[in-house]
């Protein structure tokens, strides 16, 4: 029975016309000849079809698709448990597997939305989706999503399936990211439990949590904090997230950022998770938050959160009592599920709590009546806000819990991961983020505003003489076709047909991005005159990008840049104590980079160019700044730890990996 049919004679887009087999239809695996024949049904949703498929005629059966049938039928037998169908988001071959329009994402989208409807009726409802890559989640219409959230399709509202999400298969590949199979392999059995029953995802204690109790004699030796602020408040819009810009930008006064406070605990070791709300207007729910933060930082125990940093800089910046209490040389020892997910496993594309908590079966929000992306509690006594607030706390508790048991189980109990010195580096970690979240960078709007007069005028300036002498313009109308013009007079004849010549995916012309002209710099000698405007490009680049890029920020966006340049001078950069792997269905406001050091956005303070590291200031009266720039220190640290001699080989001739990488 030809349950989905093919879409072949398709040409809502121009990709059907160059394929061998347009508009492949959707599949079973293994092949039935009469769906159905389970009660429940898997549709995996891949990206595109590959030249394999293209050629077969048939979706997922190149090198990603075996690896996918493996997955499916031997590693865990869900075809015992579904009718299993394979789809994708875009039903026609790409031609070079470049990544499709908009528009032919949403042409091909009504044939995904007739699979899923179909699938709907004769599985009585009993469907659920699997999108196999960050493209092909988004193609089809599945972004920021939590494992197993129920999604509406089309206008039908009754129309409403899980959806859960993994890696392609292809990303697996030898030089991409094979290291991901970890992560994948966690997608897979999180999907599996759910269809055999053996994990359901609770919901949220239906139970208000029991407000204001006071702290035990003898302190639990783990608790855990998490705040709410404002934002999470119906007709209340917070835009940022830092106190101090809180208070500027916002214009939200110090009494009034944190909304509720909620602590989770366990008594003993292997006692139920204790817990509870403080609501920061009370006056008696403030003094017995007061009591626990004074007694855990007596008795020196730990106080853990999910980006504890938000939380505490908020707790200390709105109460003076408790800024007294939180700080590093009283005894309160800090830690964070963050940087203890990343121990476990730093490429895990999961950062979000509520992500982290659906992969491994902790709890579900999508009942929650208020979260903070809905931001619509009634008020500070809203019980549905309580709820949220203290589901926070207790999940952040049971994941640091978790993650800590996979690590023992997974690098053994003598791991490093597990020492004291890593206990303690982490806990100076974030007393270090702590601070410098609060107090900021201060910059001289003066020297920026020079920066940014010098900058512009270098760059008006070659715009000018370009117009003038070659009637090129670098910027605005006709600026692209001038840029590759200058970019292919350059290659000329004897480097156009390097295989070093980037092209652009879809129309295969020469790139105009810098790889091309750093090749034409590279190749060229110096006083060929085929060096000239390509390196007249460079330049102009430089200073166009630091004035879009960094002075106008600085200047004119107080969230981004200084709060009030004349007034208040400081910047407050968002700090990232650890590296992330950035996954594209993430909205995790923790952000991160990849690289092994802090760093930070809003401003990126690390990748300042020289002409705006001299617009570092002192915050004290005649204080002075003294700055040490180690080149390629982290990579020079790798080399010596790893002893690789072909990095040690380039550091001692004083040789620039970036150079040699950029070509």
């Amino acid at each position: 029975m030809n349950l989905l049919p093919a879409q072949s004679q398709c040409r809502k887009c121009s990709l059907g016309e160059g394929c061998k087999n347009a508009g492949l239809p959707s599949r079973t695996l293994p092949e039935l000849l009469s769906p159905p024949r389970r009660q429940r049904a898997l549709l995996v949703i891949g990206e595109a079809p590959g030249y394999n498929e293209d050629i077969q005629g048939k979706t997922w059966v190149g090198w990603a698709g075996k690896l996918l049938e493996r997955w499916l039928l031997e590693s865990k037998p869900f075809d015992k448990q579904v009718d299993i169908f394979l789809t994708n988001a875009i039903r026609c071959h790409p031609p070079q597997n470049e990544n499709p329009s908009a528009g032919q994402m949403k042409a091909c989208r009504e044939h995904l939305l007739y699979d899923i409807k179909e699938l709907y009726r004769v599985y009585k409802g009993n469907l659920t989706v699997l999108c196999a890559g960050s493209f092909a989640a988004k193609t089809a219409g599945y972004s920021s999503l939590t494992q197993g959230q129920q999604v509406s399709f089309s206008d039908d509202s009754d129309l409403s399936v899980p959806v859960f999400f993994t890696n392609h298969p292809a990303a697996l590949r030898a030089g991409r990211q094979p290291t991901m199979v970890r992560a994948i392999s966690l997608h897979l059995h999180l999907l599996y439990d759910v269809l055999t029953g053996v994990r359901k995802v609770s919901p949220p204690s239906p139970d208000v949590p029991p407000r204001a109790l006071l702290p035990p004699k003898h302190m639990p030796s783990i608790i855990s904090l998490d705040i709410e602020t404002y934002g999470i408040l119906e007709g209340s819009s917070q835009t940022v997230f830092n106190p101090t810009q809180s208070h500027i930008i916002d214009h939200i006064r110090r009494e009034d950022m944190v909304v509720t406070t909620a602590l989770a605990w366990r008594p003993e070791p292997d006692a139920p998770i204790e817990n509870s709300v403080y609501v920061w207007d009370a006056r008696r729910d403030r003094s017995c938050l007061y009591s626990w933060i004074r007694r855990a930082t007596e008795q020196k125990r730990t106080l853990i959160g999910k980006n504890l940093v938000f939380d505490l800089s908020y707790l200390r910046y709105c109460d003076d009592l408790l800024h007294y209490y939180i700080q590093p040389h009283k005894g309160l020892q800090l830690d964070d599920a963050c940087i203890i997910n990343h121990l476990d496993f730093e490429q895990r594309p999961e950062r979000s709590l509520k992500n982290i908590s659906a992969l491994f079966g902790l709890a579900d929000y999508a009942e929650s009546a208020v979260t903070g992306a809905k931001g619509n509690a009634t008020t500070l006594y809203d019980p549905e806000l309580w709820k949220y607030n203290a589901l926070d706390a207790i999940v952040t508790l049971e994941l640091y819990e978790l993650l800590w048991k996979r690590i023992k189980e997974r690098y053994g109990p003598k791991s490093a991961k597990l020492s004291p010195t890593c206990t303690l580096t982490r806990n100076e970690l974030i007393w270090t983020l702590l601070h410098m979240t609060e107090v900021g960078v201060a910059l001289d709007p003066f020297k920026i505003k020079k920066a940014h007069l010098d900058h512009t005028k270098k760059a008006d300036r070659i715009l000018a003489w370009t117009k003038y002498k070659h009637d090129l313009p670098l910027a605005g109308t006709g600026s692209m076709k001038a840029v590759r013009k200058i970019i292919v007079d350059s290659l000329d004849t004897d480097l156009i047909n390097d295989p070093l010549v980037a092209l652009t995916p879809k129309t295969k012309e020469v790139s105009t991005k810098k790889d091309n002209i750093n090749l034409i710099l590279f190749r060229r000698p110096i006083g060929d005159p085929r060096r000239s405007l390509p390196r007249l490009l460079t330049t102009y680049r430089h200073h166009a990008k630091i004035v879009q890029s960094y002075t106008t920020k600085l200047l004119t966006n107080p969230v981004e840049g200084l709060i009030n340049p004349m007034f208040y001078p400081l910047a407050f950069p968002r700090w990232y104590g650890i590296p992330q792997h950035i996954s594209k269905n993430e909205t995790d406001k923790t952000g991160g980079t990849i690289q092994g050091r802090i760093t930070c956005r809003g401003p990126a303070l690390m990748t300042f160019p020289p002409s705006l590291k001299t617009c570092y200031a002192s915050r004290f009266q005649d204080g002075w700044l003294r700055d040490y720039d180690l080149s390629q220190i982290e990579l020079r640290v790798g080399a010596l730890l790893s002893g690789d001699p072909v990095m040690l080989r380039e550091y001692r001739n004083d040789e620039d990996r970036h150079a040699i990488a950029a070509l």
